[in-house]
């Protein structure tokens, strides 16, 4: 569905403060799906929300002067430090001039639209299209490949550049389909009207170009079979940019494919719900939430068949009912074969046979837990027997009951939270140590509550190995699975309601300082006491590294701290390359070997986490009223310690954190700053650095 053309400021507002209701909400939040201007302003009021709520209030009551051109214009280019960029927010919402400055500094920039694309089966999905582009997912049609009915849905985004000379106007559209080949796509640009003297090129993420040509024709095929990754199409003039589409292709992860399809059954699109997950199923053959998704969306189809037979016509009837019916029973019985008759299997089993249900079943499956997309599914399909099958819609409800149950949780898990964030009695380290014993038994009282945590450990394999899994460990990995649930049970609440991922946030501090203390917690311990209890080297470490709180580093506490051990590694480094033999080699030797666990840009990315994230979520700097989590925040924390990008992360904020990081020198600054920089789009994450150091000494 293309975006509207109009963005209702007052009614943005009004959702943003939770007081468009019925079906103005219901209209608006479908326009947001779409709409990325009416997306990015609703991300700058929260941002300017928090932003006040960080001032104080001396600072808020205050006329600060305007910032001068050359500041607004390093805003502007996100280089300012966060602190800067966080009252230039607040006071361009009370100065007009200011405002107007910046905005017409963006104009000045060539128009840029960034797309992150996803593949499943002939669709593809935009996760996001940043700018004011026109944008829309093409109506799909039905087509067969190796004798099997797909849909193909491509994905169209349009922009209108300005040629400098003669201020012509040409609207030019970028269109992304899945080609022949698996796992690529075909790149195919419109123009109209057809401008004079401009061309296209085509480069990859290491800026090689791929394709060149002059933009002659309305119609120009410029690439097939073009493999997933990330993608840049520039128009231009005598090598001048008037503009630009930067896209990433990929297929759907396994939570992206689980949230994408559920919007879809929402929507009552099943075919396109059931595309995505046929696709994941292949992908996460051994994932349950996805198997049972598919057997609840060919159960939602049948039950609501108006809407279902609508969509197949419009497709040209992609399935028969004889064809839908036969692969149905194909997909419920390799569903049984897997994981037995669950919940979804039953009741999925039940809109096609009701003989199918046993007698037993009900009583039997109160006993089992459910997790959070399997009972969003369920409340779907309760939703379409109420009124026709009261006894059903009430036997849903007794399950589907429990998503309040969890959302009762989690209200109380944050309120809790708080508490402890609150408390001026605890220090950092004590609050964090309170905040993991309100995080370790929310398993226990999940399953209290006949839930159960969504299996998220495909998506960790996919990115560690099967073997950098294994390698955490399953106390480990059990923390990581729960914070990502979190992560993507409080993103998909709806925009409006802004909600705080601080719990999914302290959740992944909190896997990640585990796994520093089971794997290097003893060498950083040896390192610690090695250094305490020699004065020379004591003596050392302070005057090579003056900006460490020694006191602090070397405190004994029942776990070490994350910014504890970025401190004992920069300490190591420096007495090791200054004194070799101060430590014995069998202990350094992990670090000899590694992969970078004493390189500086190691150090920063795990320094940040723990000032910024872990410590700076529970024991904020004085002055700072808020301690919100935001989505974006959020992205950056899991692309720190995952390398997770699904959103391709900007890294302006990271680079301006390191600029300004003054517990490094400024040789340090530097050279993270550089080595992060040039990195940043394939960053690995901590873990997966720290596994392959490991991996690597093994080997050594």
């Amino acid at each position: 569905m293309a975006p509207r053309n109009t963005h209702p400021t007052a009614d943005l507002l009004r959702y943003f403060d939770g007081t468009l209701e019925g079906e103005e909400r219901r209209v608006l939040e479908e326009h947001l799906k779409t709409c990325a201007e009416c997306q990015e302003y609703l991300s700058f009021v929260r941002d300017a929300k928090h932003s006040l709520a960080d001032l104080s209030e001396e600072e808020f009551t205050s006329h600060e002067p305007c910032p001068d051109s050359s500041t607004l214009v390093s805003y502007e280019a996100g280089k300012v430090d966060e602190e800067t960029a966080r009252h230039l927010r607040a006071h361009m919402l009370f100065c007009d001039a200011c405002a107007e400055e910046y905005q017409a500094l963006r104009r000045l920039r060539p128009k840029s639209v960034d797309a992150i694309l996803r593949v499943a089966g002939g669709l593809v999905e935009a996760l996001r299209v940043s700018g004011v582009a026109e944008w829309q997912t093409l109506p799909a049609a039905a087509v067969t490949r190796a004798t099997k009915r797909v849909f193909v849905a491509p994905f169209r985004v349009s922009e209108t550049f300005v040629d400098p000379d003669t201020a012509a106007e040409s609207t030019v559209a970028l269109r992304v389909e899945e080609d022949l080949k698996p796992e690529s796509v075909r790149v195919i640009v419109e123009c109209d009207p057809l401008p004079q003297d401009w061309k296209l090129t085509l480069s990859d993420a290491e800026q090689e170009e791929l394709a060149s040509m002059p933009l002659t024709e309305r119609y120009v095929a410029v690439r097939s079979e073009l493999a997933y990754g990330f993608y840049a199409l520039e128009i231009l003039k005598d090598d001048e940019c008037l503009g630009r589409f930067a896209f990433t292709v990929e297929p759907f992860s396994l939570p992206e494919a689980i949230k994408t399809a559920l919007e879809y059954l929402r929507l009552a699109h099943y075919g396109r719900a059931m595309a995505v997950l046929e696709n994941a199923a292949e992908r996460y053959p051994d994932s349950r939430e996805v198997w049972d998704l598919q057997c609840l969306a060919r159960g939602l189809a049948a039950t609501d068949t108006e809407a279902f037979e609508r969509e197949q016509n419009e497709l040209g009837q992609v399935r028969g009912a004889a064809d839908f019916l036969k692969e149905t029973w194909e997909v419920l019985k390799n569903a049984k074969m897997r994981f037995g008759e669950g919940l979804a299997y039953v009741f999925a089993a039940a809109r096609f046979d009701a003989t199918s249900l046993p007698v037993d079943a009900l009583s039997r499956l109160k006993e089992e837990k459910a997790t959070l997309p399997v009972l969003s599914a369920l409340e779907l399909l309760r939703e379409h027997v109420r009124g026709s099958d009261e006894r059903l819609a009430r036997v849903l409800g007794d399950f589907t009951s429990r998503l309040e149950d969890f959302s009762a949780l989690m209200k109380s898990l944050q309120q809790s939270i708080d508490g402890v964030r609150a408390d001026v009695t605890k220090d950092v380290n004590e609050k964090f140590g309170a905040i993991t014993a309100l995080l370790e038994p929310i398993e226990k009282a999940l399953a209290q509550r006949g839930l159960a945590l969504a299996d998220y450990s495909p998506l960790f394999r996919e990115t560690l190995s099967d073997a950098g899994w294994s390698w955490l460990g399953p106390e480990v990995q059990k923390i990581f699975v729960s914070a990502e649930e979190l992560y993507w049970y409080l993103d998909n609440q709806p925009t409006a309601e802004a909600p705080d991922f601080s719990p999914a946030l302290l959740q992944f501090c909190r896997g990640l300082e585990l796994l520093l203390n089971i794997k290097i917690g003893s060498l950083c311990t040896y390192m610690r006491e090695t250094v305490s209890a020699n004065d020379a080297l004591r003596n050392l470490a302070s005057s090579q590294l003056p900006r460490i709180n020694l006191d602090m580093t070397f405190r004994r506490e029942a776990t070490l701290s994350m910014t504890q051990v970025a401190n004992l590694l920069r300490i190591g480094k420096v007495i090791q390359r200054t004194r070799p033999s101060s430590f014995k080699q069998e202990k350094w030797a992990l670090l000899e070997s590694s992969l970078g666990l004493a390189d500086v840009e190691f150090i920063a990315a795990l320094d940040l986490v723990g000032m910024f994230f872990r410590n700076g979520k529970i024991h904020p700097r004085a002055g700072f009223a808020s301690i919100f989590t935001t989505p974006e925040e959020m992205h950056i924390l899991r692309k720190l310690i995952f390398g997770f990008d699904e959103k391709r992360v900007e890294s302006s904020r990271v680079l301006s954190r390191l600029r300004n990081a003054q517990w490094l020198s400024e040789a340090e600054r530097q050279e993270a700053h550089d080595k992060m920089s040039r990195a940043w789009k394939t960053y690995p994450g901590l873990v997966n650095i720290l596994y392959k150091a490991f991996a690597s000494s093994l080997d050594a």
